[in-house]
């Protein structure tokens, strides 16, 4: 009888150490293959991830593995990403095992449902008509991708043909794109989707296309860069900076954007992050070198205008200061504000009133006392979820209190209010915003960014350092690391004094 082996495997709990279990006589096992093993009375579908011929512990306190199930392996590609989540995010790779390879989508695919999926798979790309200036930017897109270096895209509503352009020419050469978008509420035609808004079963089948399905143009919220894909030509990030990027609510605590950069890099593929306005981090990482950027010129009255510039309307600040000091202001409203609503209900149009905070019922009141008659024309939401709202049916959209934002003791708040307001006079045909704060750089489309980024450089924040939350109870600290070969020292020195129980988080 042959002496036994013994295996770690890597199971999808919360634990800071990797089990021990034997393998059963004749049974063979290679890194990154599943196996059914017991762990505290429960059997679990885990990742074999090493090997010894010597145990670490009692041999005799040692399980063996119950069998191997018939579910594809993890790869080489796919642990290497794993790793560096669990490493750069101080969490254990078993939290990520279990966000990357969730328990619903290793089942196994009926053989009938898997004959319509190959049937129905045809990933057929569009050869979008590109107009001059979009062909010089694919151009010089494809000219650094070439060079081995990767790209920040500026451009508003011309994004979709130069996606189709790009991904057209990764799919031909026989291998798969994934665009990552912030939320996917419709999917997009000719793409495989995979978001939150598809039942288990249709992320089941979404995960066998990506594995065994040939060239794919994957479409997915953040948890797609985990899919199992087996030769990735393209990652394209869209909306760059959107904060839904960022996994806030459980472990691991990881941005899908920052992560898009690593899962690039392992398969040596280009990566496209795109935005109107980008990101600090991907400015930041422009001047470091690491990002090529490339604009798009969008002139207004040319083909190259976009949809949603040529549906941008009037932006007006109303400087709460100057019209306190003259008597303009009616409770929250300003009377030019009260002007502009008037006009709006009289012609028929709706309003929305914004406030940074979640109860709006108190401005929605007040409005009313002054137009009694408006009805349902008036309406209100905190401004957090217009993000996901259909704005263009609002003919006059009031922003109130913005100040709040930008006293906020957040290095971030200035960024955050910058792209609420951007984003609102992309999809507001009027939008008026109420301030105390006029002059403030955030309303400066043209300066506002690297205004920002030079008060980050002076103070010592991010992007040019690191930043690691401790959270405990309702208390929260933050360090600020610098970016040396030290870093990752300490950060694990951070969470080695971290009290027990506590929230570590790592940002960007």
């Amino acid at each position: 009888m042959t002496a036994p082996s013994y295996i770690k495997v890597l199971l999808p709990l919360n634990l800071s150490w990797i089990p021990t279990y034997s393998l059963p006589d004749g049974m063979s096992v290679r890194k990154g293959d599943r196996v059914k093993v017991k762990f505290a009375n429960r059997e679990y579908v885990g990742v074999a991830y090493g090997f010894a011929d010597v145990p670490d512990l009692n041999a005799g306190r040692i399980l063996p593995v119950i069998e191997l199930p018939d579910i594809p392996p993890v790869s080489s590609e796919e642990l290497e990403l794993w790793e560096f989540v669990s490493g750069y995010y101080l969490c254990p790779v078993g939290e990520v095992c279990k966000v990357a390879s969730p328990a619903s989508v290793l089942e196994k695919v009926p053989e009938a449902t898997l004959r319509k999926l190959q049937s129905r798979n045809r990933t057929e790309p569009v050869k979008p008509r590109l107009t001059a200036p979009m062909k010089q930017a694919v151009s010089r897109i494809v000219e650094a991708f070439d060079e081995g270096k990767n790209v920040l895209l500026c451009t508003g509503g011309l994004r979709r043909q130069l996606f189709q352009e790009l991904s057209r020419r990764v799919i031909e050469s026989g291998k798969d794109v994934l665009i990552l978008r912030p939320e996917i509420s419709t999917p997009s035609d000719g793409m495989l989707c995979y978001a939150s808004m598809l039942s288990p079963t249709q992320r089941r089948n979404a995960v066998h296309l990506v594995r065994n399905g040939g060239p794919q143009i994957v479409e997915g919220e953040s948890p797609a860069v985990f899919l199992p894909f087996r030769n990735l030509g393209l990652v394209i990030v869209d909306d760059e900076f959107s904060q839904n990027y960022k996994q806030s609510f459980h472990q691991p605590f990881y941005n899908a954007r920052d992560v898009a950069f690593v899962l690039a890099g392992i398969w040596n593929a280009p990566l496209l992050l795109c935005a109107e306005y980008p990101s600090l981090e991907s400015l930041y990482n422009c001047s470091a070198g690491r990002l090529v950027r490339v604009e798009v010129e969008e002139r207004p009255g040319t083909e190259t205008q976009s949809p949603e510039e040529e549906g941008r309307g009037k932006f007006e600040i109303i400087d709460v200061s100057k019209e306190k000091s003259k008597n303009g202001m009616v409770g929250n409203f300003s009377r030019i504000a009260l002007s502009r609503m008037e006009a709006t209900l009289q012609q028929k149009g709706r309003i929305l009133l914004l406030q940074p905070w979640k109860d709006t019922s108190d401005i929605e009141i007040e409005a009313r006392k002054h137009f009694p008659s408006a009805g349902s024309k008036i309406n209100s939401m905190p401004l957090r979820k217009a993000d996901s709202k259909e704005l263009a049916k609002y003919s006059l959209v009031l922003l109130t209190n913005i100040d709040f934002l930008l006293s906020r003791q957040d290095f971030r708040a200035d960024e955050y209010a910058f792209r609420q307001i951007e984003r609102l006079k992309r999809q507001c045909s009027c939008l008026l915003v109420q301030t105390s704060e006029s002059g403030h750089y955030v309303f400066d489309s043209a300066t506002a960014l690297e205004t920002m980024l030079a008060q980050r450089r002076e103070f010592q924040l991010p992007p040019y350092t690191r930043e690691v939350r401790i959270k405990t109870g309702d208390s929260s600290r933050s360090f600020f690391l610098p970016k040396d070969r030290n870093l990752a020292k300490s950060k694990a020195e951070l969470l080695a004094k971290a009290p027990r129980g506590a929230i570590v988080d790592v940002d960007p």
